[in-house]
């Protein structure tokens, strides 16, 4: 699906619900509760990223997205060939903003940190999250070495206005003896360090979302969107409604984060009108 016909896919939707199909949305209009922004993880739009980076932030900005999230940062000074302030005035260009930025864990090591903060200045962010460490959540003494890491990085990052924090994948819910990894991870951080939940990456681990949500209140403040096992956002029995209650009320949540696996400029558009229609937009 080329940019035009997305955004005609788009507007039909938005049509469909308008006549009825989604008393829902109709209902969620009325509403003038302000809403929780949405981004999107720009890994699941890659592909477009890396042929047009203005279309594609133009794109997104025209769906309904108002920010996006960058991904395999390793405290370079430059994403996508160009600096923070290239990339920001590319963002301001098109309406969005840097809602967060996927980090490896080097990038916010002592040597690689000033220049991380330089960077994440630049683009006005202000999430530094450590997209995976599989090396350290496999045994738990290395889970606590690494809330040990997370608990000094948060402070400095606190010292630059700045937070930190760790985003879910499957292999973080191994348990020990009947406790998952991420819950041995989050007991052992402070409330500081961010608990960026991965709701379909939970559920791939064969953990439970609405429990860690329901442990750890006040921690997500990034929440990613993903259905599991697979398929559009909305088409499993996921109970949206409660995760996204407990974000809205028991949480400090600043953004939805959507990260669905698809056909990028289709699945981006696809997942603002499933979101439309839950009435998160």
């Amino acid at each position: 699906m080329n940019r035009r016909d997305m955004l005609k896919f788009t507007a039909g939707a938005t049509g469909l619900c308008l006549t009825g199909a989604a008393p829902r949305m109709l209902l969620a209009a009325q509403d003038s509760t302000e809403k929780i922004p949405v981004g999107i993880q720009l890994w699941c739009v890659r592909g477009e990223l890396n042929k047009d980076l203005s279309g594609t932030f133009k794109t997104l900005a025209e769906l309904g997205y108002k920010g996006v999230e960058f991904f395999g940062y390793g405290g370079q000074d430059q994403i996508q060939g160009l600096t923070g302030e290239q990339l920001r005035a590319e963002l301001n260009e098109s309406g969005l903003v840097c809602c967060g930025i996927h980090t490896n864990k080097g990038a916010l090591e002592d040597a690689n940190f000033d220049a991380t903060v330089a960077m994440n200045k630049a683009l006005g962010n202000k999430f530094l999250v450590i997209a995976a460490n599989a090396a350290q959540m496999g045994e738990t003494d290395d889970i606590q070495d690494f809330a040990d890491f997370l608990n000094r990085k948060a402070e400095d990052a606190k010292k630059v206005d700045m937070r930190v924090g760790y985003h879910a994948h499957p292999f973080d819910f191994k348990r020990f003896d009947g406790v998952t990894g991420w819950e041995l991870l989050f007991s052992a951080t402070e409330k500081d360090v961010i608990m960026q939940l991965d709701v379909g990456n939970c559920l791939g681990g064969d953990g439970e979302p609405i429990k860690m949500l329901e442990k750890f209140p006040g921690r997500c403040s990034s929440l990613h969107i993903k259905e599991h096992p697979g398929g559009p956002l909305g088409g499993s029995d996921i109970d949206w409604n409660r995760i996204f209650d407990l974000c809205e009320t028991q949480h400090d949540t600043e953004w939805y984060v959507v990260e669905q696996v698809g056909s990028e400029f289709t699945m981006a558009a696809q997942a603002i009108e499933a979101l439309r229609e839950m009435g998160k937009m």
